[in-house]
C-alpha cells in the first residue's frame, strides 16, 4: 500500500514533455501471494482484474484483488461478447415511453429506451450500457438506436403529426465523438425528419469535466436545431451553472424529488420551487 501511494503521489504533478505540461492519472491493481494466487501467471491475471476495477471506480486509484472480482469480470466479458453478436444481428429492442402534455393529455412524443433481446439470459441497461462504454461499443449501439428510432419516428410523423417528437439518450462517450453532429444530421436528412422534433437526452455526468469537445458537440447539435434535454436533474451532481453554460432546452426532474409519503410536504415544496425556478429561466420542465 505504501508503494502504491508513492506511485499515486508521483503522478499528481504534471509531466513536462517537449515543453508541454501533461497531466496523467494512473489506475493500479494488486494481487498478493499466496492469498490470491500461487503462480506468477495467476497473480498477474488477478492484478489485471483488480486494475479494471480501479478504472471502473473513477480511475487514479489502487484496488486489491477480491475473489468476487473474477465473477464480475467474467460476467462483463460475457455481456461484451453477446453484445457484439446482438449488434451484428441488429436484434436489440427499442421500447417507446409516451410523453403526455399536462394541459390536454395528448401524446406529444416518445422516448426511445433500449432493451436486451427477449432471451433466457437477459441484462438491464444498467448492466450492459457501462460495458458498451468501456469497450467503445457504445458508438455502434448509439448508431443502431438512432437509425431504428428515426425509422419509427418518420413513420409516426406521417401517420399522426409532423411535430411528433422523439427523445434519444446520448452517452458522455458519444459526446466525445467530433463526428456525432454529422452522424445525427445525416440520419435525420435520410429519414426526412426535422431536427426540432429530436430531443437528445444527456445526464449531468457528461458535463462534469466541462470538456471542450463535449461543449463544442452540444453547441453544434443545438445550432442545427436539435433540442437538448438534461436528465435526472436534482440527483447528486445537479448544478445550476450547467444550465447556464450549456445549450439546454429541457430539464427533466429526477423522481427522487417526488413526494412519495402523503404526510411529508417538504418534498412537494422543493419540487414546486425547483419547477418555478426552471420555468422563470425559460426551460421546459
Amino acid at each position: 500500500n505504501m508503494i502504491a501511494n508513492r506511485i499515486l503521489t508521483s503522478f499528481q504533478k504534471p509531466f513536462l514533455i517537449d515543453d508541454h505540461r501533461i497531466k496523467c492519472t494512473i489506475s493500479m491493481g494488486a494481487a498478493l501471494y499466496p492469498n490470491d494466487a500461487d503462480s506468477r501467471v495467476q497473480l498477474v491475471k488477478c492484478a489485471d482484474i483488480a486494475m479494471y476495477r480501479a478504472k471502473q471506480n473513477g480511475k487514479n486509484a489502487l484496488r486489491f484483488y477480491e475473489s468476487h472480482y473474477q465473477n464480475e469480470f467474467n460476467r462483463r466479458f460475457l455481456i461484451q461478447s453477446e453484445m457484439t453478436e446482438i449488434l451484428r444481428k441488429s436484434s436489440f429492442r427499442l421500447f417507446y415511453q409516451p410523453v403526455f402534455c399536462a394541459h390536454n393529455d395528448q401524446i406529444t412524443g416518445v422516448e426511445a429506451l433500449i432493451r436486451w433481446p427477449d432471451s433466457p439470459k437477459s441484462y438491464t441497461p444498467d448492466e450492459f450500457i457501462p460495458v458498451a462504454e468501456e469497450t467503445r461499443l457504445i458508438h455502434d449501439l448509439g448508431q443502431w438506436v438512432l437509425t431504428t428510432a428515426l425509422t419509427d419516428l418518420a413513420s409516426w410523423q406521417r401517420r399522426f403529426a409532423d411535430n411528433f417528437s422523439m427523445a434519444i439518450n446520448i452517452s458522455a462517450l458519444q459526446l466525445q465523438d467530433p463526428q456525432l453532429t454529422k452522424k445525427i444530421k445525416d440520419e435525420t436528412t435520410r429519414h426526412g425528419v426535422l431536427p426540432s422534433t429530436i430531443i437528445l437526452e444527456i445526464t449531468e455526468t457528461a458535463l462534469l469535466e466541462d470538456d471542450e469537445v463535449t461543449r463544442a458537440t452540444l453547441h453544434s447539435l443545438s445550432s442545427h436545431g436539435f433540442q437538448i434535454a438534461l436528465d435526472d436533474f436534482g440527483m447528486g451532481f445537479s448544478s445550476i451553472a450547467h444550465l447556464n453554460n450549456f445549450p439546454i432546452d429541457i430539464v427533466k426532474l429526477d423522481k427522487s424529488l417526488q413526494n412519495k409519503e402523503p404526510n411529508v410536504n417538504n418534498k412537494k415544496s422543493l419540487l414546486e420551487a425547483v419547477t418555478i425556478m426552471l420555468k422563470l429561466l425559460d426551460f421546459i420542465v
